[in-house]
This record gives structure tokens, C-alpha cells and sequence, in this order.
């Protein structure tokens, strides 16, 4: 689980919303369509737990409790991902969630044939690599270069938005697998 959280988009929305403000859990639960009541204190123990965020009470009747953003900058980055890319939040949490996709984009920082990305990569097997090819094309982070060569020759790159994304992927997973 906690692999992924923060690629779910239910972590990555209560981030974009807590950097507009504290908000009370009842506030997020309002402005957050279809997220379930548990969903919601799942994810707001785990990101405090991961110190994404803070919760703040003022332990006296009636109970006050907010939820503050402490990482501006993590979120800042997030954001301009989906800005440059034009991406929903769904979408680009549906390709980043799957398993290999960082360790590919890691691998095409530099031109790279499918069958180099395969050797680097232990495990990865061929039908899943060319699967993520497609959807990291999809979504614009990398792009496909061929060519004209006897035989042809297809490589892959990280597009422009591709590397500037990256460092921040790159401390999302830190964050998750330090934790």
C-alpha cells in the first residue's frame, strides 16, 4: 500500500487541496467528490504519519481540527507536472501508480532502444515494457524516435516535461520507501 500512496489520486488531491488552505476534514470531504469518509482518514493518518502534512487541534470543546500542508514545494511540483502536461489527476496517477514506470523513465534519460531498457532492467518483461512505452507516450513524458536506418531503429527519450517531472517522481518514491 504504502508503496503507491502517494500515486493514488485520493493522496494527491487532499495534497492540492490543503496547499489552497488548513482545511477540516469535513471541508475536504465536501470539496473532494466521491471520496468515502474512511478513504479520507486513511489518507490524512498516512500523509501526517509520512510528514506530508500536519493535523492541528485545539483539544478543547468544541473541537477544532485542521489539516496543514507542510511540503509546499512537493505539491508546487505536482502541480506544474499536471499543468504541463495537461493532465486530470486520474490520469496521470492510473500510469505513475504502475510497477516499473520510474525505473523506465529512470532508464531514458538518454536515447534508449527497447531492448537496452530490458537489459537494464531486471524483471521487466517485454509485452509490460512495451504496454508502459504506451501509456508514458500517452500522457507525453516520453517520446519515439525512429530512425531511417537499414534496419530501423526505434529509441525513446524523456520529452521535455519528461525530465523536468522526473526529480520530482524520484522524491515521491524516496518519500514512500523511506517510510
Amino acid at each position: 500500500m504504502s508503496r503507491n500512496l502517494l500515486f493514488c489520486k485520493w493522496a494527491i488531491t487532499i495534497l492540492l487541496k490543503l496547499s489552497e488552505s488548513p482545511k477540516r476534514p469535513s471541508e475536504l470531504k465536501k470539496e473532494i467528490n466521491g471520496i468515502s469518509e474512511r478513504i479520507l482518514y486513511n489518507r490524512l493518518k498516512i500523509l501526517t504519519d509520512i510528514g506530508l502534512i500536519e493535523k492541528n487541534s485545539n483539544n478543547s470543546y468544541p473541537l477544532d481540527v485542521k489539516y496543514k500542508l507542510l511540503d509546499y514545494n512537493f505539491v508546487n511540483d505536482i502541480n506544474e507536472i499536471l499543468y504541463n502536461l495537461n493532465l486530470p489527476v486520474d490520469r496521470l496517477i492510473d500510469v505513475l501508480s504502475k510497477k516499473w514506470v520510474i525505473d523506465i523513465l529512470e532508464v531514458l534519460n538518454n536515447e534508449v532502444a527497447p531492448k537496452e531498457i530490458l537489459a537494464r532492467i531486471n524483471g521487466l518483461k517485454e509485452k509490460v515494457l512495451y504496454e508502459r512505452i504506451k501509456e508514458l507516450e500517452e500522457i507525453k513524458m516520453i517520446e519515439r524516435l525512429v530512425y531511417n536506418t537499414r534496419p530501423i531503429t526505434i529509441k525513446y527519450r524523456l520529452t521535455f516535461y519528461g525530465r523536468k517531472a522526473l526529480p520530482t517522481l524520484r522524491r515521491a518514491y524516496h518519500i514512500i520507501l523511506s517510510k
